[in-house]
């Protein structure tokens, strides 16, 4: 942000933690949508398709329904938390989405790229699930759900402390 912007939404009313808290609030909320939109368009899609017996026999683990709300919501949090620390930092939102975009592609292609890492990555993790094993689950999901508190405790900090990367417009 300028400093004329700045200053003029620090001199307004709203305390700028609340302001903070509302917006990081708000964007976990639209990830929360977004899954509930994408399911339930895929149930529609399910239900209108023919069922065969080797759908409807599936079990909860292997249904993509189920995959969608369990896998993705910690890893989206993460993601979303750490473009919010970024463009809490950045305050250019040109650059902030650059930086997030690259943030996005690190959090979903490093498990790939090590072999040491692949306990991270989306297949292996589902592969675990759908042989009844939460335990890869579980570690991934608390792994991101950390990653997601510490991102945010840190935006916090960056507003909270006034601390900013300049960036050239």
């Amino acid at each position: 942000m300028s400093s004329g912007i700045y200053a003029f939404w620090s001199s307004r009313p709203v305390e700028q933690l609340q302001w903070f808290w509302t917006k990081y609030i708000v964007g976990v909320w639209v990830i929360v949508a977004v899954l509930i939109v994408c399911a339930m368009g895929e149930l529609m899609v399910n239900k209108l398709a023919p069922l065969d017996a080797y759908i409807v026999n599936r079990p909860m683990f292997e249904r993509k329904t189920f995959y969608i709300f369990i896998h993705y919501t910690p890893v989206l949090f993460a993601i979303f938390s750490m473009a919010f620390l970024i463009g809490c930092f950045l305050r250019n939102a040109v650059s902030a989405g650059v930086f997030s975009l690259l943030a996005w592609f690190t959090v979903l292609s490093l498990p790939y790229t090590k072999e040491d890492l692949e306990w991270m990555s989306f297949k292996y993790v589902r592969l675990q699930l759908v042989e009844g094993n939460a335990g890869p689950y579980l570690i991934h999901a608390s792994l991101m759900i950390v990653i997601a508190c510490l991102c945010a405790f840190t935006a916090w900090l960056v507003i909270r402390k006034n601390v900013y990367a300049p960036v050239s417009d």
